[in-house]
């Protein structure tokens, strides 16, 4: 289980704390689902599905990962609370 835990340190970037403070931007998660800032729900949704199925944590993939393509998904698809507004 100590080797698992390990593995999954790896995956995040080594200042990953900072990193994870900052807002997900339209263009990084265009870029993560490997599709346009602009597309239709559908498109996301079909992106969001083929790039989870690859590095899905059930399949050897990573959770980190998996946390990231979930957020690119959630930024592209116009969920309320999901904006940039404090309020």
């Amino acid at each position: 289980m100590r080797e698992i835990e390990t593995l999954r340190e790896k995956d995040r970037p080594e200042n990953s704390e900072a990193r994870d403070l900052q807002k997900m931007t339209r263009r990084e998660a265009a870029l993560i689902l490997g599709i346009r800032e602009r597309e239709a729900a559908e498109k996301i949704k079909e992106a969001h599905r083929r790039v989870m199925i690859a590095n899905h944590p059930d399949a050897g993939g990573s959770h980190y990962l998996a946390s990231k393509i979930n957020e690119a998904k959630d930024k592209l698809i116009d969920k309320p609370g999901n904006n940039d507004s404090v309020f």
